[in-house]
């Protein structure tokens, strides 16, 4: 499926309201998770272009709810999420910069970076997942790396529209530093079910554009996730490496979307070359949209069909609203013109 066809509608938003908790499940598991899953993989593929580094050495596809094919009793859990995302690979021998409580080699990380959706909207976040065995100190080496790279963290977050979760009590106020609430966190053992870092989240309905963003917002904010599985592997951090490379991609992405703004600005003046200064302004004063208000009662009052062919959206067209005198004549925005 393209990017471009993949959306969540009211439809999408009203599923998790609804009592019958078996539809419920079915339809997460086969509408819901089948299109997060196409925008987590797309995500991953931009990564690879980004960064040059191979996703799936180190982690594996998460998705939640996790079904089993087979159901033996009714299902009695209301999901009002779905998630698809990615962990660390279920290994031994491999997340040596970790500790259990008990000694036994670590294979299971506790962290999460997915693609959610709730009733509210679409998100994407960085998860200490509710995961009991691991060490004080491990998870500790997990928060430390905050206070370490906050300058280096930061533009990450302002880029990717994300923000850092900070947990507070008595012994540190909300308004404290950032590297105060991580120092509280270690000092009180704070180290399970939390969020790390979380996006702005999209409402619905979530078009395909703005899910094109938060695929780009995602991807910058992905350095962050590959530290902690540097952390949980004992080796340096590569953070400021793969920044490096985040910025010589922004570059050329900006560098490309305003090369096509001014090829679109180029057509537009060459086909325009030899019309009068007053059709020019005709067409601009085209471009120019009605007040929103103003486009429903004449979408209404044309029964939402185009005057000049008949069509409608049952026929896959889109309105558009015009001027019959242009305002570069003195037409104005009433309804009548």
């Amino acid at each position: 499926m393209n990017l471009a066809e993949i959306e969540f509608d009211k439809d999408d938003q009203s599923l998790f309201q609804i009592d019958d908790l078996s539809l419920k499940a079915d339809a997460i598991r086969h509408s819901i998770l089948p299109r997060l899953n196409m925008l987590l993989n797309h995500a991953i593929l931009q990564i690879k272009t980004v960064y040059d580094v191979e996703v799936f050495v180190d982690s594996h596809i998460t998705q939640s709810p996790n079904f089993r094919i087979k159901r033996n009793n009714n299902l009695e859990v209301d999901y009002k999420w779905a998630a698809a995302g990615m962990s660390g690979k279920w290994q031994r021998e491999k997340w040596l910069g970790f500790n259990r409580q008990d000694d036994k080699p670590v294979q299971i990380l506790p962290f999460k970076y997915g693609i959610v959706l709730l009733e509210r909207g679409l998100s994407f976040k960085i998860i200490c997942d509710f995961m009991k065995g691991l060490s004080a100190a491990s998870y500790a080496k997990l928060i430390r790396f905050h206070i370490d790279f906050e300058k280096e963290i930061h533009p990450l977050c302002y880029l990717a529209e994300a923000k850092p979760q900070l947990h507070w009590e008595q012994g540190c106020e909300p308004c404290a530093p950032f590297a105060e609430h991580y120092q509280w966190m270690i000092k009180n053992g704070i180290s399970e079910g939390f969020t790390f870092f979380e996006s702005k989240m999209i409402g619905y309905p979530v078009t395909p554009g703005k899910i094109s963003d938060l695929i780009d917002q995602f991807v910058i904010l992905y350095p962050v996730y590959d530290s902690y599985l540097q952390i949980a592997k004992g080796e340096k951090i590569r953070l400021e490496q793969l920044s490096e490379k985040l910025n010589t991609w922004l570059k050329q992405k900006s560098k490309s979307e305003r090369s096509e703004e001014a090829q679109g600005y180029s057509g537009i003046t060459e086909q325009n070359s030899e019309m009068d200064l007053q059709k020019i302004k005709e067409l601009a004063g085209l471009r120019i949209k009605v007040m929103p208000a103003i486009r429903w009662q004449v979408f209404q009052r044309d029964l939402w069909k185009c005057v000049a062919c008949g069509r409608s959206a049952s026929d896959e067209v889109i309105l558009h609203v015009d001027h019959i005198m242009p305002r570069s004549k003195g037409g104005s925005d009433t309804i009548d013109n």
